[in-house]
């Protein structure tokens, strides 16, 4: 299809999944989804509403409902010419129904998620990876960095993210080669998990449990219950002021020390070249790193921990009682309870 065909009928459909929810304007995930329609718009492809509109955009949240999702993605993969994935849950879930498909499968793009040569979707999606195998060496490498003498390190992850699971086991991998060692954690065993799941397993991991020692530093996996969960994971950790890194700008300005990974406005600019290359080109662009990563720090919630100055020296933000982080874009009922929670900061996915 080229542009000139695009009228009535013939407008390129693209479908959008996301496991979370849009909480509407102010919100992180409808900036992300706004930024996605504007980087769309710039290579010529109006969702609309309104007369210049060429393209069907499809746009569909699970709130953290697993039939959802699926119900969703298989619905998206038979009603659209490309599905873009917010995540990585939503790519499992539109793998395993783009498996199910006859016929030509409907192309799928990475938006914030995957990893380079992930085999349970290599060769059937296509686009950006934000936590490869160098970023998270890169990751450790700092948290090493910021504390010599740490020997026992957690890794905080998703077990029913199959790219969570995937990050973990680099991670183990990578601890244990340069000497260290390492102790999984899930973040929860629910996708939607009760309130205090996460306090508790990062107090496990700090504080020990069971057999296993507590560990001297912590490694936050990329995935979406994380970013959810942030406030209250940040929080158990700033009790125990012990170094952790996140992999996202978004939990240094809720208060956690320090971060390494990409700009994710950045990604959905990425994501929407890889649905033109999908609508008008081959539809054979190889994956990708991130344009940008950011190091970050915030340098408030625990001033007894001391980091190098080479490394506030290398940082693109650094956080401190004179430069606070911004505010955040608006509060937030919590569903649970119904009792005002931790502000959505504008930079996270939820």
């Amino acid at each position: 299809m080229s542009r000139a065909d695009w009228t009535g009928a013939n407008n390129p459909r693209v479908g959008y999944l996301h496991v979370g929810r849009n909480a509407g304007p102010g919100h992180a995930v409808d900036e992300l989804q706004t930024h996605f329609d504007n980087a769309m718009l710039a290579l010529g492809y109006d969702g609309g509403p309104g007369a210049g509109q060429n393209t069907n955009i499809t746009y569909r949240y699970a709130d953290w409902d697993k039939t959802t999702l699926v119900n969703y993605a298989d619905e998206l993969l038979s009603n659209n010419d490309v599905v873009v994935a917010a995540d990585s849950l939503s790519l499992e879930a539109l793998m395993l129904a783009r498996d199910a498909q006859s016929g030509r499968p409907t192309p799928v793009v990475k938006a914030i998620c995957g990893a380079l040569a992930e085999p349970w979707h290599s060769g059937k999606a296509h686009g950006l990876t934000n936590h490869a195998k160098h970023d998270i060496r890169h990751r450790l490498r700092l948290l090493l960095r910021i504390d010599p003498n740490i020997n026992n390190i957690a890794i905080l992850h998703d077990p029913n993210d199959q790219s969570s699971l995937w990050q973990m086991l680099e991670a183990r991998k990578i601890i244990s080669n340069l000497g260290h060692n390492p102790y999984p954690y899930p973040v929860s065993l629910q996708l939607d998990p009760p309130a205090g799941a996460a306090t508790a397993a990062v107090q496990a991991a700090l504080g020990g449990a069971g057999a296993n020692p507590p560990c001297d530093g912590m490694i936050v996996m990329a995935d979406p219950l994380a970013s959810r969960l942030r406030f209250e994971i940040i929080a158990a950790v700033n009790n125990f002021c012990k170094p952790v890194i996140y992999p996202h700008l978004d939990f240094v300005q809720a208060g956690g020390l320090i971060s390494y990974g990409p700009d994710r406005y950045a990604l959905m600019d990425q994501a929407a070249d890889y649905v033109d290359d999908f609508l008008v080109g081959s539809g054979d662009k190889p994956d990708r790193d991130p344009v940008r990563k950011y190091l970050a720090l915030n340098l408030i919630s625990c001033p007894n921990i001391n980091v190098p100055n080479p490394i506030v020296q290398q940082a693109d933000y650094v956080y401190t009682p004179q430069n606070p982080p911004p505010p955040p874009l608006r509060l937030k009922q919590d569903e649970r309870t119904q009792q005002a929670v931790a502000p959505e900061s504008g930079w996270l996915l939820t």
